[in-house]
């Protein structure tokens, strides 16, 4: 069982930093945006790693595999950012990318827990998004925050049902 949960972890954590499918949204970022492309090449890459760490939780609230699955996402993803911190402080920037995390989750969350219409949790999370990206009334980050947190969601929801068992 521990190998499985292993393997499960290795694998979201391989997908919450692969970025092949929220590159494009950057890259259709449009002109007359406020917003810079990498401020929201930077959000957009957290947004998706913090998607999939709060969707063990949502998503597995009830499984017996909840706290394992994610104590060793939540590993993984901390060993990543200490290799990104390491790598930024030899090009001369000192940052500390899983604090830098934790801050946008406790954003999210409080984000999720003032939500309006609890049906539609990706509203709020993309108002939250465009306002790190810098412009809370930029239309096309708040479509792009939500797109990828429900994308991340139902990609991950699947994932779950194929690989878990009940």
């Amino acid at each position: 069982m521990e190998e499985k949960m292993q393997a499960i972890a290795e694998s979201l954590v391989a997908y919450a930093t692969q970025s092949n499918d929220i590159l494009p949204l950057v890259e259709a970022l449009p002109e007359e945006s406020s917003i810079a492309g990498p401020t929201m090449e930077y959000e957009i890459r957290m947004l998706k790693i913090l998607s999939v760490g709060w969707g063990l939780a949502f998503l597995l609230a009830e499984h017996p595999a909840k706290t394992t699955l994610s104590e060793l996402f939540w590993q993984r993803i901390s060993l990543l950012s200490k290799e990104i911190d390491e790598i930024c402080k030899s090009s001369g920037t000192e940052i500390d990318y899983f604090s830098a995390l934790r801050k946008r989750l406790d954003m999210y969350v409080g984000a999720l827990s003032r939500a309006s219409n609890p049906e539609d949790p990706g509203r709020e999370v993309g108002a939250c998004y465009a306002g790190l990206c810098g412009d809370p009334e930029d239309s096309y980050a708040l479509v792009a925050g939500r797109r990828v947190f429900t994308g991340v969601l139902s990609s991950l929801q699947n994932y779950l049902k194929e690989n878990m068992d009940s």
